[in-house]
């Protein structure tokens, strides 16, 4: 299964020609709770094929195109697809999780050929013009922001600014003796809070003159955030709502990435109030 897939495991029961994921093959795709069987109906290496949904998805007739093209320097990939729901009525949620679901595997397909290739990571911000398009940009990478130093003076001025001043933040003589990192490390609330900064950094919405930061779902501070250290930030738009008088409730999942690290430092789930 290759790493940009969205999904959990894909079994093949059945190899294709020329190549085991070509014409005729058929697998199934194990995701979100899902065993989705499908067929590849035709196949051209590097430039083509179609698939369909013969069991386990909740629509029917679900077909897909999948077209690569040359343009440039680089590769157009066009990916289309066509299905029916079980339920009438339904169509808007089924459209939008596959729509979701094909979001996040081209994008994780563009990182990882960015990442072979040795380009750089694109830090230009993601441009939404406006607050209805929003929703069409769910499961879409966002970022990463630009790296930020978190110096024993920015740990120093949150300390003063929220009262947090145990010695594992202050105190450098007495963390390089007792502190199992023997370093000063940042409060987890300080690397948090750089989040509305680093989010102006990875996402513009063009119509909105003013957003609110209107809490937090869930956090994880799974490392430490060491005196010295770099850290940037990514993350994804998880959901969106209308509200009345037209703004916008939006959930971002955000990624706090310490340079040369192998976990996150932190992780969130962050709302926003946009409008217009």
């Amino acid at each position: 299964m290759p790493e940009w897939f969205p999904a959990k495991e894909v079994i093949r029961r059945r190899p294709g020609e020329p190549d085991p994921n070509g014409l005729g093959t058929r697998r199934v795709v194990r995701m979100s709770g899902l065993a989705i069987e499908e067929v590849v109906t035709a196949f051209k290496p590097c430039e083509h094929f179609e698939y369909s949904v013969v069991e386990g998805a909740p629509f029917v007739d679900h077909t897909a195109d999948v077209i690569l093209m040359d343009e440039g320097d680089g590769t157009r990939l066009r990916w289309s697809t066509r299905l029916r729901p079980l339920i009438p009525g339904t169509g808007w949620i089924v459209k939008s999780n596959v729509t979701r679901m094909l979001q996040r595997a081209v994008s994780g397909l563009k990182r990882v050929v960015e990442m072979q290739a040795g380009w750089p990571e694109d830090e230009t911000p993601t441009v939404i013009p406006t607050l209805a398009e929003v929703a069409g940009s769910i499961g879409v990478d966002l970022g990463p922001s630009d790296w930020v130093s978190i110096s024993q003076d920015r740990i120093d001025d949150f300390a003063k600014a929220t009262g947090d001043d145990q010695w594992i933040h202050t105190d450098v003589e007495r963390a390089r003796r007792e502190s199992p990192w023997k370093e000063t490390i940042a409060h987890g609330y300080l690397t948090l809070s750089l989040a509305p900064m680093l989010l102006s950094e990875i996402l513009v919405i063009e119509e909105s003159r003013s957003a609110i930061n209107s809490g937090i779902e869930k956090m994880r501070l799974s490392s430490p955030v060491l005196a010295g250290s770099r850290v940037r930030m990514s993350g994804s738009i998880h959901h969106a709502r209308s509200l009345p008088g037209g703004g916008l409730r939006v959930v971002f999942r955000l990624v706090f990435e310490v340079e040369g690290a192998t976990k996150p430092a932190c992780t969130a789930s962050v709302v926003y109030i946009y409008y217009p």
